[in-house]
């Protein structure tokens, strides 16, 4: 038979990775991600006037917004209010003919008292009597005092 043939493999190393260099790629892939980025960004916003402008504009869509929201839940709350208030007049007024129509209506010209010259004549009079009581009681008091 004939001799056969074993090829030898040289004895190879272990590789090592290099870890500074793979570290150094991934900063330079994350740093050219974040160029890419902030580029389209600016291209995005064109200048600062527009950016402000537009930063105004959301504030002054959400302040309106806001105030449609306050306006309207006020606007329910008084409704609400106004409409139970409405309830309890309506009861009171109930009552109140109910117990109207209980004790006996009454004519208005039995409460009136029609005045007439004499009446108001001696209203006047017991007004001024009375003024002039008063007076002299004050007067009689300053002369205590005074003596």
């Amino acid at each position: 038979m004939t001799d056969v043939k074993i090829k030898t493999k040289p004895i190879s190393t272990i590789k090592k990775i290099n870890k500074a260099k793979i570290g150094i790629q991934k900063l330079k892939e994350n740093l050219v991600e974040i160029k890419d980025k902030t580029n389209e960004m600016i291209k995005e916003e064109e200048n600062t006037n527009e950016y402000g402008t537009n930063r105004i504009n959301d504030t002054n869509n959400k302040i309106i917004n806001r105030i449609e929201y306050s306006t309207e839940k006020i606007g329910n709350k008084s409704i609400k209010e106004s409409y139970s208030n409405a309830i309890k007049l309506k009861e009171k007024i109930d009552i109140y003919n109910r117990n109207k129509i209980n004790n006996g209506i009454r004519n208005v010209k039995d409460d009136l008292v029609i005045k007439t010259k004499s009446n108001v004549k001696s209203d006047a009079t017991k007004i001024a009597s009375k003024d002039i009581k008063t007076a002299n009681r004050n007067n009689m008091k300053l002369a205590k005092n005074q003596i």
